[in-house]
């Protein structure tokens, strides 16, 4: 490796302007490296800055879900009041929003978590936009201990609106651990309860996911948008005005969801859908042992995947839940990427060290350059947590 061409990348990576909102009377203007996207919206109920502890202060606070709204034309995102993220998060953190990720910064040398997501190989870019997003937030618990949610989600290329259910299924695991931590009980130690594991996290995880869809879709069919990949007759014939329009519509919004939440004692994944997921843990010689992780559960093995949607059930929301106990290791960590890094052929998923968000995107840059036939025709996307447990 060119030390001196590593150092002078970082460092342009590092001098990049930040991500600047600015709010007008109809629309939100998001602007980072002279790239403007405006997108006119109903006024959203935009906070004012909460306190920052430590940094240089974001600009702006945002609720995820203010943010997912059509590619052609806008509507007021589907939202409940417990859903927005600036809610959930704690006031001491500062949150960074890019184009397809959403994270915030570290309160804690104890915490390492990062993310990027990538439009993939330059002739795919050409063709379709991305459909994958990726999150790494910090929550609390009711004690204000904090705990790590991090993921991947990836849109189904045959379902329409995909994109926009990669984020309703990113905010809607947010949501569920958020409330969770909040009931001041010891996750970690709840999540081995079966009982637990269908009728409060799984029950609910479906709950909210089936709420922000509804409402998402009611916008939609209100206003008769039409998404940018289908012919517009055909769309509005088959969505709308077909006898069995509703029933159409039932495929909208698929998506996988690999995602993680790491506490100090523990944690847990939730993996519905393909792609790849590594779990590490480092012993108190400093040594990190890793090792992929099948993201398919073992009685499904050979079954239709899993995925975010309208047919998922509680009982398959529990199911793909998996615990992860530190079994003697200082320091935990997951690592999830969408299927179009781990198809990618020797990609160095398996192998890869990660340690903050430049590193991250600097991985996904390395194999989207690649050409034709040595990375996957797809976007690509990755995140990790890492968290020093308690001994």
């Amino acid at each position: 490796m060119d030390l001196q061409a590593d150092a002078n990348r970082r460092a342009a990576h590092a001098s990049r302007p930040p991500f600047v909102v600015e709010r007008s009377e109809r629309s939100v203007l998001i602007l980072r490296d002279s790239l403007v996207s405006s997108v006119s919206l109903p006024p959203p109920p935009l906070p004012a800055l909460p306190p920052y502890a430590g940094g240089a202060e974001p600009t702006q606070i945002i609720a995820l879900a203010d943010l997912i709204k059509p590619a052609e034309q806008p509507i007021r995102p589907a939202e409940q009041p417990s859903s927005s993220l600036v809610q959930i998060l704690p006031d001491t953190v500062a949150v960074e929003l890019g184009d397809r990720t959403f994270t915030t910064k570290a309160t804690s040398p104890a915490l390492q978590y990062a993310c990027s997501s990538h439009g993939g190989p330059e002739w795919l870019q050409r063709e379709k936009s991305n459909e994958d997003f990726a999150f790494a937030v910090e929550l609390r618990d009711a004690g204000g201990v904090p705990w790590i949610c991090a993921g991947v989600a990836d849109g189904v290329g045959n379902s329409t609106w995909c994109e926009r259910g990669a984020m309703h299924a990113a905010a809607t695991f947010i949501d569920i651990i958020s409330e969770l931590l909040q009931e001041g009980h010891d996750l970690f130690s709840r999540i081995e309860d079966e009982q637990f594991r269908v009728t409060r996290l799984a029950h609910r995880f479906n709950r909210i996911m089936q709420s922000r869809l509804d409402r998402d879709e009611q916008c939609i069919v209100e206003q008769r948008l039409r998404h940018g990949s289908w012919d517009p007759s055909t769309y509005e014939q088959y969505f709308f005005d077909h006898a069995q329009a509703a029933q159409h519509r039932q495929g909208w919004f698929q998506s996988t969801l690999l995602a993680t939440a790491l506490g100090p004692a523990g944690g847990f994944a939730l993996f519905l859908g393909d792609g790849f997921a590594r779990v590490g843990r480092r012993d108190s010689s400093g040594t990190w042992g890793r090792r992929p992780v099948d993201t398919q559960p073992a009685d499904e093995r050979g079954s239709p995947e899993l995925l975010v949607s309208r047919y998922l059930t509680d009982l398959e929301v529990a199911m793909a839940v998996r615990r992860i106990p530190p079994q003697g290791a200082v320091e935990l960590e997951l690592l999830v990427s969408t299927d179009g890094v781990s198809k990618t052929p020797d990609s160095g998923i398996e192998l890869v060290e990660l340690a903050s968000a430049l590193d991250c995107t600097e991985f996904l840059e390395s194999l989207a350059s690649r050409p034709q036939g040595y990375v996957e025709t797809d976007n690509l996307s990755v995140a990790f947590a890492r968290y020093q447990v308690a001994p």
